[in-house]
């Protein structure tokens, strides 16, 4: 453990409360890592902090960090880590696929994938090496690991929002029926979320995929998806 990473889990222990409910962690955020039981402002708040107090890390000094955060036993120290990762925008086009892969493989349940790949990649990364990462996700969405499913739908969550080129909602459709016969929760919800995240820049496209994949795809992204076309809301 490295003085970066000491200096985060003081912090993480100094807000923790005294016995913090493990069996939530287990239940509600699919993980067994141990939960030290910090609120997610609590969280977002240590990450801002450490690169107010550290604006200058080399990379170097940040994947040593990264490394050391999700090799970690806690919820916290990983999911700290994926606001890290947000937070330091000048490294994210230096992290390479195979780096992100090895990352990805410390990773257990929703709260910790999504903290760590949201926000990960925009439009504009992506398309500044369209091959490298297009053919990253496609083939985290073919392997067997649950996790790394989530992780190939959430890693376009943000990137669809605002996507001005068809290449980027395009590979969001292709990975969706790729995943669209699975039918764990894990992977279920982040159908439904990248679905509805679509629904603003390609709704038609949306309407026509879910009529035609309506008794293929989870029930729960046909039912949220519907709603958000319907309502404009979740």
């Amino acid at each position: 453990m490295n003085k970066y990473h000491t200096e985060i889990l003081e912090e993480i222990k100094a807000l923790a409360p005294k016995r913090p409910d493990q069996s939530f962690g287990k239940s509600y955020f699919g993980t067994t890592d141990y939960y030290y039981g910090l609120k997610v402002p609590e969280q977002r708040d240590i990450a801002k902090n450490f690169k107010k107090k550290h604006p200058s890390i080399t990379f170097s000094e940040y994947i040593t960090l990264i490394n050391s955060l999700l090799s970690a036993k806690s919820i916290e120290e990983k999911t700290i880590a994926g606001r890290i990762v947000e937070n330091y925008t000048d490294f994210k086009r230096d992290i390479h696929s195979q780096m992100l892969e090895r990352w990805l493989n410390g990773l257990d349940g929703w709260v910790e994938i999504d903290s760590f790949c949201y926000g990960l990649l925009d439009e504009d990364l992506i398309l500044s090496d369209w091959k490298k990462w297009s053919t990253f996700v496609t083939r985290l969405a073919n392997e067997k690991n649950l996790n790394k499913h989530r992780a190939s739908l959430v890693l376009l969550v943000k990137p669809v929002r605002t996507a001005t080129d068809e290449r980027v909602p395009e590979l969001a459709f292709q990975l969706i029926d790729t995943l669209k016969g699975e039918r764990a929760v894990l992977v279920t919800k982040a159908i439904s979320w990248l679905l509805r995240e679509l629904v603003k820049l390609n709704k038609k496209e949306v309407k026509k995929y879910l009529k035609k994949n309506k008794n293929k795809l989870p029930a729960i992204a046909v039912r949220e998806t519907s709603k958000k076309i319907e309502t404009g809301k979740k």
